[in-house]
C-alpha cells in the first residue's frame, strides 16, 4: 500500500519495486527505456487501485499524520479521489471539522463535503454540519455530483443550513439534487 501513496506523492508513474511485490497482479511491467542496461519499470494496472492503496495506506497511519496529511493535500487534485477512499475507511471525516472545516477555500469546502458523504456516517455529519451552518458557494461551481453530496449530508444531520448559489455556478440537473433539503425547510436557499 505504501508504493501506492509514495508514487502519488512524488508524481511517479513508472518504478523499481522488489521481487515480492512484482508477483501482485496488481502491477504491470514496463521496459525501462531511460536505462542504459536492459531493466523493467512497474506501474498500477489502474490508477484506482493505486489510489485506494494510497488511502490503504492512510488508514494505518496514526491520527496525528492523518490530519497532516488532510491538512497539507485537501486542495491537491492528485489525492481527491485518496482521501475520498480514505474517508471511507476510516473515521478520517473527524478530521475534518478539527482542522479543515472552517477553510476559506471553496475546492476544500466541496471536498469537505464529499469525504462527509463517503464516510456513510450520519453522527459524523451531523456533528460537522452542526458547526458549519453557512455555505457560500457563489463563487463555485458545483456538479450534479457535488450537490447530491451536498444533498444528502443536509437530508442526514437535520440542521438547517444556509446556502448561498449563482445561477452561473449551478446547472438545473445540479439545482434539482438540492430541492429535496430545500422543500423539508432543512436549507435556506439564496439564489442570486
Amino acid at each position: 500500500a505504501y508504493i501506492g501513496y509514495d508514487a502519488l506523492l512524488s508524481d511517479k508513474l513508472f518504478f523499481k519495486i522488489d521481487m515480492q511485490i512484482k508477483k501482485l497482479d496488481l502491477l504491470e511491467e514496463q521496459p525501462d527505456i531511460y536505462d542504459l542496461w536492459p531493466t523493467s519499470v512497474y506501474n498500477f494496472v489502474h490508477k484506482t487501485i493505486q489510489e485506494y492503496l494510497a488511502a490503504y495506506h492512510i488508514s494505518t497511519l496514526s491520527l496525528e499524520k492523518q490530519a497532516n496529511i488532510l491538512q497539507e493535500e485537501l486542495c491537491s487534485s492528485r489525492m481527491e479521489i485518496v482521501l475520498k477512499f480514505v474517508a471511507g475507511l476510516t473515521k478520517f471525516s473527524q478530521l475534518i471539522n478539527d482542522h479543515v472545516f472552517n477553510t476559506d477555500d471553496i475546492h476544500a469546502l466541496v471536498q469537505c463535503i464529499h469525504c462527509l458523504f463517503e464516510t456513510q456516517d450520519p453522527d459524523c455529519i451531523r456533528k460537522a454540519l452542526e458547526t458549519n451552518t453557512k455555505f457560500d458557494f457563489t463563487l463555485q461551481t458545483l456538479s450534479p455530483h457535488d450537490c447530491y453530496a451536498l444533498n444528502y449530508c443536509i437530508v442526514v444531520s437535520k440542521v438547517q443550513i444556509d446556502l448561498r448559489l449563482e445561477s452561473s455556478n449551478i446547472t438545473d440537473e445540479a439545482l434539482a439534487m438540492l430541492l429535496h433539503p430545500i422543500a423539508d425547510g432543512k436549507c435556506v436557499f439564496f439564489y442570486v
